[in-house]
């Protein structure tokens, strides 16, 4: 055999090798999908994703090609700091996994059926994460159905919340100055039965007067209008303080104890000014509206009105004003004193012509008791007594009042650290040894006369 021939046949081999392995990557590619899909190799792709953020990501089975959509089934997220665990019946990519790859970072839309989210409230704030190694955002429309959600106590673990039925629209955006989440406009709560956990951990930010009640009935229907959240960089770890949100809270026969609310001191006041028992409970009025709004890292408020009915039913009281992020007051309160109770003469006539307001200042923890800062109500007092200009004698008595209520309120802290009565039982004491006196004093009433006995 000649060394041309020789030559020949040893091309027509390379070149049939060459041939068979471009055919054998062109089936090893078009068959990557399936492999991935059906092997371990899809939980190992997924665990590599999730890592980026600390989620541990494994699902049971796929279905996707590159000219078909992908879906996921039986997927499971975890994550340990915070506690987050969610179980997915599947996930759907409308376009196919080549048209998606194309895409990037625009995933299109992408439908999320029957998630099942649980989480447990870390108890002390969490450490700032680390700086990680920038990935591709990614942006597109998620369509979240028959979702349910529970936010779990860091102590017991029992439900704080627990939301069900949950169909939201939620998009990422994004543009020159980050990513923005978008959630369309949604009721996340239908009469859910309130519970003093509930009220102490998201509500006391829109219904103040809710926050640390040992003991509360009723329930809530929360309905969001708005929200639009910056999603969390490097140079801007926390984006909420920029987050605008706003939704109406209506609240259904929702009563809760004095004890420890906000109100405790306005409700000694008014009952020492009226005479009247210290009121144990709150009551807000039914079928209240609460419209809220986040902003600036503040959650504004107003139409929120309640009832002090063993005072009066007939004195309603509205706040308005915000509760910081970091539970800081600035509330409004104002009343008009009902005409029962003002009694009769032209001051008395005045005083339930003027509405009651009152400022409170403070923490939800700590709230303080403070006058008006716009309005100098001692001198519209003073000049209903007794006219003209007495505003040499205000500013001193104003500020004898502010710190006759500073002290109470250190007293009071002072009390309920030893063990002492508190201002409220010491109150009701002098009330049931005042009624038992007059008791006491009264003459005994005069026994009637029988049927046979004779009057002289």
């Amino acid at each position: 055999m000649s060394k041309s021939t020789d030559s020949t046949i040893a091309r027509g081999n390379f070149g049939r090798r060459v041939v068979k392995l471009l055919t054998l990557l062109i089936l090893l590619v078009a068959a990557s999908p399936y492999i991935v899909a059906k092997t371990p190799l899809l939980n190992v792709l997924l665990g590599r994703i999730g890592a980026e953020d600390d989620l541990h990501l494994t699902a049971k089975s796929a279905e996707f090609g590159w000219f078909t959509p992908l879906t996921l089934r039986d997927v499971s997220i975890l994550r340990d700091q915070p506690e987050l665990g969610i179980q997915l019946e599947r996930i759907e990519l409308e376009q196919s996994w080549l048209a998606t790859w194309l895409a990037l970072p625009d995933i299109g839309k992408v439908a999320i059926v029957s998630p099942d989210i649980a989480l447990t409230i870390p108890a002390t704030p969490l450490e700032a994460p680390s700086p990680r190694r920038p990935v591709q955002p990614i942006v597109g429309a998620f369509l979240v159905r028959d979702a349910s959600f529970r936010a779990n106590s860091p102590r017991d673990h029992e439900p704080i919340i627990q939301l069900s039925d949950l169909n939201v629209t939620v998009r990422i955006d994004g543009s020159t100055s980050g990513r923005t989440l978008t959630i369309e406009p949604v009721k996340l709560l239908d009469n859910v039965d309130l519970t003093p956990e509930m009220c102490d951990r998201g509500l006391q930010l829109i219904a103040p007067l809710l926050a640390n009640s040992t003991t509360v009935s009723g329930s809530a229907s929360i309905e969001l209008t708005k929200c639009i959240v910056p999603l969390a960089t490097q140079e801007n770890p926390n984006p909420l303080k920029q987050a605008t949100i706003s939704g109406v809270v209506q609240l259904h026969q929702v009563q809760t104890s004095m004890k420890d609310s906000i109100l405790h001191d306005i409700a000694g006041v008014v009952a020492a000014l009226l005479r009247t028992e210290l009121p144990d409970e709150m009551r807000i009025a039914d079928g209240t509206e609460v419209r809220f709004e986040l902003q600036d890292g503040r959650v504004y408020h107003e139409g929120l009105s309640f009832l002090l009915p063993e005072i009066s039913k007939d004195m309603e009281w509205r706040t308005s004003g915000f509760v910081g992020l970091d539970e800081t007051l600035d509330l409004d309160v104002k009343a008009r004193l009902p005409f029962s109770l003002a009694g009769d003469g032209p001051l008395a006539s005045r005083l339930a012509e003027r509405p009651i307001e009152l400022h409170i200042g403070g923490t939800i923890d700590q709230p303080k008791l403070e006058l008006p800062k716009d309005r100098n109500w001692l001198q519209e007092a003073a000049s209903l007594v007794g006219g003209g200009d007495v505003s040499e004698g205000v500013e001193p008595l104003a500020g004898a009042v502010l710190e006759l209520l500073e002290q109470a309120r250190l007293r009071r802290e002072e009390n309920a650290a030893s063990g002492a009565p508190t201002v409220l039982e010491r109150m009701r004491e002098r009330l049931q040894k005042g009624r038992e006196k007059r008791r006491e004093q009264d003459p005994p009433p005069v026994p009637a006369p029988s049927e046979g006995s004779i009057s002289l």
